[in-house]
């Protein structure tokens, strides 16, 4: 597979968040749906039971964050009793090798860490890694060789964002119920508070000079999301319109989170949870910085952001497109080989997806726009 290719106009997301939990709950749901028919034909021998090939399989989670199709990194989240403990890997050659980071975080909460990674040019850039709440954060001026820790103004990480190799936000947990907003200008020497975040706000996505965009929870009545176009100085809110649109209607009167995903180029999106029915999901698209919202259709799968436009989606063993910004979706593909979760998407050729396989986790690579899949060396501890 060409994984050595550069990227074709990639633009990396700027907030991503572990998925080990949907995940898992996804590969709960799929078991649930098997039925098993007592056979009346004779019985066989039982076969050999094939042997795992270790260079493929991680026992525990890992999760992948690629900045090309040659180069990414890799955090796994190795759990025992209460202790969590991660490693973090790079591969400069598409995944054939993993050296470690010597980046090894230690945890007395056995959750999902979290892996962000940007490199603004060759040389500079960032790591953000951890549990929520507690992410610790990186710089480098080799190209991820090597990294060095950078001073946080607050513990309770929630969220990191940068948008060059010097400007960048933090959002850390306050037990109000608003959260406390750092900005920097000297690639995290030092942090200037801002006044905090509206009230109930939940995440934190950066773009261009001074664009932030932040989601909700906990909110009953009319979901929200918050913008602000002057760096996080002031804060717009912008109250989500009800789906169905007709004259006079509402939200149910129940509890709404909504999150933020800020698509390549200028698009917003919005994912909005219902609490009065479990997996009741609103899908949102702005174009227009939350003036006006579209309700997109229900989804074929994980999505992945090819630009604005063009997304691809993962279900079960296919993959589909849109080249509308979600409106309408075609089938690319009913041969996948592999139960995948959400894909990612490096440029049109290139993506990868996590796996769940016999003995615990894998990884897979394309290089042909997602219609052929690869399994891939995964990082090994020890």
């Amino acid at each position: 597979m060409d994984m050595d290719a550069e990227p074709e106009g990639r633009e990396v997301g700027r907030v991503r968040r572990a998925i080990g939990v949907a995940a898992l709950s996804v590969l709960l749901l799929a078991g649930a749906g098997f039925v098993y028919l007592r056979s009346t034909a004779p019985a066989k021998p039982p076969s050999a039971i094939p042997s795992v090939d270790r260079l493929l399989v991680a026992r525990f989670p890992v999760i992948y964050d690629f900045v090309s199709p040659s180069t990414g990194w890799a955090v796994d989240n190795e759990v025992s009793g209460s202790i969590s403990q991660s490693h973090v890997f790079r591969t400069t050659d598409g995944t054939r090798h993993w050296q470690s980071q010597n980046l090894g975080l230690q945890s007395s909460f056995p959750g999902f860490s979290s892996l962000w990674v940007e490199l603004f040019g060759k040389t500079k850039g960032f790591i953000a890694i951890g549990p929520i709440a507690g992410q610790r954060l990186y710089g480098t001026t080799d190209g991820g060789a090597h990294w060095t820790l950078v001073p946080l103004p607050d513990p309770q990480v929630e969220a990191v964002t940068f948008n060059s190799a010097t400007d960048g936000w933090l959002m850390a947990e306050t037990p109000s119920g608003q959260s406390s907003v750092y900005a920097t200008s000297d690639a995290g020497t030092s942090w200037r508070r801002l006044p905090d975040s509206p009230n109930g706000a939940s995440g934190l996505a950066s773009r261009g000079l001074a664009e932030l965009w932040s989601g909700s929870v906990g909110f009953t009545g009319s979901p929200r999301v918050y913008s602000s176009i002057d760096g996080g100085n002031s804060w717009r809110t912008d109250r989500l319109p009800y789906p169905p649109t007709p004259p006079g209607a509402s939200w149910p009167a129940a509890e709404w989170d909504s999150t933020i995903t800020l698509l390549p180029s200028v698009g917003v999106l919005a994912s909005v949870t219902c609490g009065c029915a479990p997996n009741q999901v609103f899908t949102l698209t702005s174009f227009d910085q939350g003036v006006s919202w579209t309700l997109l259709p229900p989804v074929p799968g994980f999505i992945a952001y090819q630009d604005d436009l063009h997304w691809w989606a993962i279900n079960a063993g296919a993959l589909y497109r849109s080249s509308d910004a979600g409106l309408t979706w075609t089938s690319a593909s009913h041969l996948l080989p592999y139960l995948m979760f959400e894909p990612h998407v490096i440029d049109s050729r290139h993506a990868w997806a996590s796996l769940s396989v016999e003995g615990g986790y894998g990884l897979a690579l394309t290089d042909d726009g997602g219609l052929h899949w690869a399994r891939a060396t995964v990082p090994q501890v020890g």
